[in-house]
């Protein structure tokens, strides 16, 4: 009987099997089992620490197949194509161990999942056997461009990812050639293949283009030219000069349209993406004397020798005396102004500054004081020219000699009398909607002296010369509007629209209103009445009445141009006078207020509305015109009604 117990316990320990934490344990029956340092007694006891009998227990255990070992299950990952994970053999209803997470090129890990839902290692137990699938996130990847000045006529993508795979296209710079995109390490990219992955840096590099470089003089008699440095690649820095041969000079450099350049000599510069076709004028030296008719009144700058067709900056120097003007040698008046800009004829040139004798002084004064002739201040933003009554008298001696003439002489066409060389015109004085202000009992003062307008009362007004502002000046050209306003008026007074040849003519048609026709007939000589010969300055001027020129994009009662002497400004022009004196609001003069004129009292006092000749732009409105409020401000308002005169004009000063 111990014999049979002996083989049986020799058999089971020979095909002893353990599996402990997934590793199959065997203990080889050669090996003697009471001297190995590994026993089955000793695996099975760590594989299963809960049992707590000693060896012969547990020999006696094994011998009535009282051991059980408990089900156990493989748990198995599949990375879908990342890095290998090794499986775990777990016991039935326990947790599997979540594991490092894998790697993938070009993608971050996302989870396990179990049937396509996410498997919870801390929450879920383990019954069966089961494999797991890594789930990831494909990475987007940043691709950046540095143009180098270059422009993309068709845009590379901004990202990738690892699986794309694309060719990169080729900017373009003008007086250049592509080279190719190059990264951060100095590599040309050409494109992007599967398997990349990283934000990448691309930078265009650029080859300049060689251009033509032209160089050449007008008269090689004259003058020669030569490069000096640089040979035409774009963006090269290029030295050019131009040798001037005895009695020339060098004028400057000119493209192939005859534009100057430049008057370097040498010329430095970089070369334009494209060919450059220069030459070099030469042109004689002449010489250009000055003189002065009184050298105690005065100095004159500016002689010496110079260039045909340059032009030439003078100016006389005036200590005292009043300047006339500057003289050629045929005694002409070249120009009436200290500082005189011209250009050097191709003959020797002399000019004489010239000042006024004592006997011609009180006939300048008297020309000046009653703008006959155009005085400026002195930074030339505003002149005086021409008459009109503005302010009112308020000497009592001069109000009582004035009232004897009304009996003793009659006035002129304009209804002006005249009185110890001066003008004058008297009016009963009428006020805006007088009842309006009648209660106000803080209404300013409504002449500029201070003297309270009296409605019904006559009173005497000085015709006095008229302040302008100058809106621009070209050619001795000067582009003028009145500083104040000046008079009332109606924009048209037909009575509605007509048709003229087959052209339906709207009240708010400028070119054929009646207040064009007025401006420039009985106004203009009203203005100018003292202004005759040489001391007419007024030049007729084509006036732009462009939709453009009327505040809107379109506008269907845009009309013609005209030519006129003095007409409206546009609304266009009223930006400019804004833009030149701070605001298109313009004050009225003691001779309006008293017309009866609105002008604002309060906020703006004593700053009147104005017609502009722009139509309103809406179609609906063709009985409207534009005009500036008393505030400034662009409205529109009917054709018929009436409102004040800031007349432009433009004078031909030399």
């Amino acid at each position: 009987m111990e014999r049979r117990k002996v083989l049986l316990v020799s058999a089971l320990l020979g095909v002893f099997a353990l599996a402990v934490g997934g590793v199959i344990l065997v203990a080889n029956k050669s090996e003697n089992v009471t001297s190995t340092s590994n026993t089955p007694y000793q695996l099975y006891i760590e594989a299963h620490p809960e049992y707590t009998k000693n060896e012969a227990d547990w020999l006696q255990d094994l011998i009535n197949g009282q051991l059980v070992d408990p089900k156990t299950f493989v748990v198995t990952f599949n990375s879908n194509g990342g890095s290998a994970v090794q499986y775990q053999v777990v016991r039935e209803g326990e947790k599997a161990t979540k594991p490092n997470n894998p790697t993938r090129k070009g993608y971050t890990f996302n989870e396990w999942t179990y049937n396509g839902s996410p498997w919870i290692f801390y929450g879920y137990s383990v019954t069966e056997n089961i494999t797991l699938y890594a789930t990831w996130n494909i990475v987007n990847y940043k691709l950046n461009y540095d143009l180098n000045g270059g422009d993309e006529s068709e845009t590379n993508p901004s990202s990738y990812t690892v699986n794309s795979e694309f060719s990169l296209k080729s900017p373009t710079k003008t007086g250049y050639s592509f080279e190719g995109w190059f990264d951060d390490d100095g590599n040309n990219v050409e494109k992007i293949v599967a398997g990349t992955t990283g934000n990448i840096n691309l930078k265009a590099h650029w080859l300049a283009n060689e251009n033509l470089l032209d160089i050449s003089s007008n008269d090689i008699n004259k003058g020669t030219v030569e490069i000096l440095s640089g040979s035409g690649y774009t963006d090269e820095n290029i030295s050019i000069q131009a040798n001037a041969l005895d009695t020339f000079a060098f004028r400057g450099w000119y493209n192939e349209n005859n534009e100057l350049i430049s008057k370097s000599n040498p010329f430095n510069f970089v070369m334009p993406p494209s060919s450059v076709k220069y030459h070099a004028e030469f042109d004689g030296l002449r010489q250009l004397s000055l003189s002065i008719s009184d050298p105690n009144k005065g100095s004159v700058n500016g002689s010496g020798t110079k260039i045909i067709g340059d032009n030439i900056e003078i100016s006389c120097e005036v200590q005292s005396g009043i300047f006339k003007g500057w003289f050629d040698d045929d005694d002409n008046l070249v120009s009436s102004f200290t500082d005189y800009e011209f250009v050097m004829p191709e003959e020797d040139y002399h000019l004489t500054a010239k000042f006024y004798d004592v006997s011609e002084e009180a006939d300048y004064n008297y020309k000046v004081q009653h703008g006959i002739i155009p005085m400026f201040n002195d930074d030339f933003s505003k002149v005086t020219y021409g008459m009109y009554p503005q302010s009112v008298v308020d000497d009592t001696e001069l109000e009582s000699s004035l009232n004897e003439l009304l009996s003793s002489s009659e006035p002129n066409e304009y209804g002006y009398y005249s009185l110890d060389g001066e003008f004058y015109i008297n009016r009963i004085v009428t006020i805006y909607n007088f009842e309006r202000y009648s209660s106000v009992t803080d209404y300013p003062k409504c002449f500029d002296n201070g003297e309270e307008m009296l409605s019904g009362s006559i009173k005497w007004f000085k015709v006095e010369p008229i302040e302008w502002h100058v809106l621009g000046k070209q050619n001795g050209n000067y582009t003028l509007v009145s500083s104040r306003v000046l008079e009332k008026t109606s924009f048209d007074n037909h009575g509605g629209s007509r048709i003229i040849g087959t052209k339906t003519i709207y009240e708010n048609n400028y070119a054929y209103s009646s207040v064009r026709e007025w401006l420039n007939t009985s106004f203009a000589n009203k203005l100018f009445f003292l202004n005759t010969g040489d001391n007419y300055k007024v030049v007729e001027t084509e006036v732009d009445n462009s939709a453009k020129t009327t505040g809107a994009e379109a506008n269907i009662y845009a009309c013609d141009n005209t030519i006129d002497k003095i007409y409206f400004p546009s609304v266009s022009d009223t930006e400019l006078i804004k833009a030149k004196i701070g605001s298109c609001a313009s004050l009225t003069s003691d001779y309006l207020r008293a017309s009866g004129t609105f002008y604002n009292y309060q906020t703006m006092p004593y700053c009147g509305e104005y017609w502009t000749r722009s139509p309103d732009s809406d179609p609906s409105y063709n009985d409207h015109v534009k005009r500036v409020s008393e505030k400034g401000q662009i409205g529109r308002c009917s054709a018929s009604l009436v409102h004040n005169v800031r007349p432009c004009v433009t004078l031909r000063i030399i």
